[in-house]
């Protein structure tokens, strides 16, 4: 029984008693956001938020303390649990906390390795581990290898060796592909839900009106950025050149 349904198992049970199941359906998610918080406080600071700023700031070369050991690996996924059985989809999600807990288990990984190994510890392929990690921890959330690697370029940003192309694609591949056998033998052959459905053809991999959505979406969206990069613009210019505004938001 997934924690959905065990939730509303229990409210079901208390169909006849109204306050009791008001209670019980807050309870259930009051108790599940104050363990994922508490994990957070009391375990290991370094769990707490998405992960992802940190990790780019130690792909830049800062150390920091405490963000890749087991302790935080723990209390991220205890969090991340909680989290997602409170109902938790959007604006706390799961590609952040799978990002940070594969980049974790990669650099615990290269540790067993390298004491295994009996040599000393390189930065360089601690580097490619971190990169192939966040590859997987995307592959890990959408079933989509092609789209970790991207993420894990766009997660360097200013630097992406050409030999952790190819690294990344099959870390993020046999993630992708482990992922997809675990929800075969859970019983779970719909992984991606559908939210608008369509009558198009699928005899052909893509239908003519298919291409013409996405070319009319591409271009809406394109547009709605230009919009929101001139609002932001605009703005920006407007707040520095006004002094006032200047210094009220440099005290926040």
């Amino acid at each position: 029984m997934s924690n959905g349904s065990t939730n509303l198992w229990v409210y079901d049970t208390l169909e006849n008693y109204r306050y009791l199941q008001y209670f019980s359906w807050v309870l259930y998610h009051v108790i599940l956001t104050m363990v994922s918080a508490g994990v957070a406080k009391y375990i290991s600071p370094q769990a707490a938020g998405s992960g992802i700023p940190e990790l780019k700031v130690t792909l830049r070369g800062v150390v920091l303390d405490e963000f890749f050991t087991f302790r935080t690996f723990v209390a991220k996924l205890i969090g991340v649990i909680c989290t997602l059985a409170a109902g938790s989809t959007i604006f706390l999600g799961k590609v952040g906390p799978f990002v940070h807990m594969a980049t974790i288990l990669a650099t615990l990984l290269g540790k067993v390795m390298v004491k295994f190994a009996g040599t000393k510890e390189n930065k360089g392929r601690k580097y490619e581990m971190l990169i192939a990690g966040a590859a997987v921890g995307v592959a890990c959330c959408f079933v989509a290898p092609v789209g970790g690697v991207l993420f894990s370029v766009e997660t360097t940003a200013t630097h992406f060796a050409v030999r952790n192309y190819w690294r990344g694609f099959f870390a993020a591949t046999c993630a992708a592909l482990m992922f997809r056998v675990l929800a075969v033998v859970n019983n779970e052959h719909e992984t991606v839900a559908v939210l608008f459905t369509t009558n198009w053809k699928v005899e052909f991999p893509f239908d003519l009106p298919e291409f013409l959505s996405f070319a009319i979406l591409g271009v809406v969206c394109g547009c709605l950025c230009c919009v929101y990069l001139f609002c932001h613009r605009n703005l920006t210019i407007f707040m520095t050149n006004h002094k006032k505004i200047s210094r009220f938001m440099a005290d926040k």
